[in-house]
């Protein structure tokens, strides 16, 4: 599984990089976040403090990973744009 798989850049590869590896860390968190909250739901409140604590967290790492996702992929739109619009004023 490769997350933003569609998205492609030249001048941004470093930002992509991330963005993928940021996510993937997100969703293994999320899981792991998941998985802790419903084993010490039994516990009591501290079930309760650890879906309050690293739910959020893991969605906030996800949302950060895709907010660099979509400046990648603005920015590959416009430099294809740009393209574009070069290659026709040349004709």
């Amino acid at each position: 599984m490769k997350p933003f798989k569609n998205l492609e850049s030249h001048n941004l590869s470093l930002l992509l990089l991330t963005a993928r590896f940021t996510a993937v860390v997100g969703m293994l968190f999320l899981v792991v976040a998941i998985i802790t909250t419903l084993i010490s739901l039994s516990a009591g409140i501290t079930g309760i403090v650890s879906a309050i604590v690293f739910i959020p967290s893991a969605i906030g790492i996800l949302l950060l990973s895709g907010v660099m996702a979509a400046l990648v992929s603005f920015e590959d739109n416009y430099r294809k744009r740009t393209e574009a619009m070069i290659s026709d004023s040349e004709i």
